[in-house]
């Protein structure tokens, strides 16, 4: 009888070459993937210090990784960048709204 350890370690196993053939081999995916190295590269580029970007991500603000114009790359924390969209929205919403107060009464 298995252990759950090993039940577990079974289900947490990936087939990376199944996953790749099925989604990251796609047309498309390779196109989203350049352009997100590109971006990248543009950042690089236009850094002084390097080790502004080491261990960040390149954002794009519109979440759109085909549009690599300088105004819509940013670098950001991993946190930030590989969180969900409509919560990163919601945060934002909540972080004006309570500058917006602070205005208010001063």
């Amino acid at each position: 009888m298995k252990t759950f350890k090993e039940i577990s370690q079974e289900l947490e196993e990936r087939d990376y070459k199944r996953e790749y053939a099925n989604y990251h081999s796609r047309p498309d995916q390779i196109e989203r993937r350049s352009k997100r190295k590109s971006a990248r590269r543009i950042v690089k580029k236009k850094t002084k210090n390097e080790e502004d970007i080491v261990g960040k991500d390149v954002h794009h603000k519109d979440n759109n990784p085909l549009n690599n114009d300088e105004k819509n790359l940013s670098v950001v924390s991993q946190r930030y960048n590989r969180r969900e969209p409509r919560l990163r929205e919601r945060r934002l919403k909540k972080e004006n709204e309570e500058n917006a107060k602070r205005k208010r009464s001063s």
